[in-house]
């Protein structure tokens, strides 16, 4: 069953779609025209690693982004459990990674520049849910080794080829840590 609802932006609304069929979630942010991103940005998700995600912007100048699962979380709030989903937009671009954090129950819930640290929260027109956010938010926010950074490691070359090539190159040099 589609849930419907209006995210409150200043002065301005964003529609918000989330529908469910087998387990693959799909949510539609719809940014009304007049605002600075008159655009349409669409989540394809799944609570499943190894699915791969999708996200679309119906904007004609937005490029092609990778899209890539990071990793994922649990945090628990009054005995109720909340995965959260770690995903990464173009993650191996120097200056340009945006992470974005999914619960399957509320929708995406943070995203933030990895480069520039800033970040966009969900807020709703719903007391309830936007007390379920902030919490979630403050965890997050607590748990640096899963907020910061783009990918949780990533391995351009593999780590023993790359401390093999190290060991080579520092023969004979005295390093201290």
């Amino acid at each position: 069953m589609p849930l419907y609802g209006e995210l409150n932006l200043a002065e301005d609304s964003i529609v918000f779609k989330i529908s469910e069929v087998d387990s693959i979630h799909t949510l539609n942010y719809i940014y009304p025209d007049g605002l600075e991103l008159s655009d349409t940005v669409t989540y394809i998700l799944k609570a499943d690693k190894d699915f791969h995600p999708k996200y679309i912007s119906s904007r004609k100048e937005a490029k092609p982004q990778d899209f890539d699962y990071v990793g994922h979380q649990e945090y628990k709030i009054n005995d109720k459990v909340y995965p959260i989903f770690k995903y990464a937009s173009n993650a191996l671009t120097t200056d340009g990674c945006i992470t974005h954090f999914w619960t399957p129950e509320i929708g995406i819930i943070l995203t933030r520049s990895a480069s520039w640290g800033d970040f966009g929260k969900l807020q709703t027109n719903n007391d309830s849910i936007n007390r379920q956010i902030n919490l979630l938010a403050e965890l997050l926010f607590q748990d640096v080794s899963f907020y910061k950074g783009c990918t949780e490691e990533m391995e351009l070359i593999p780590r023993d080829d790359a401390e093999e090539f190290y060991k080579e190159k520092s023969k004979g040099l005295q390093i201290e840590y």
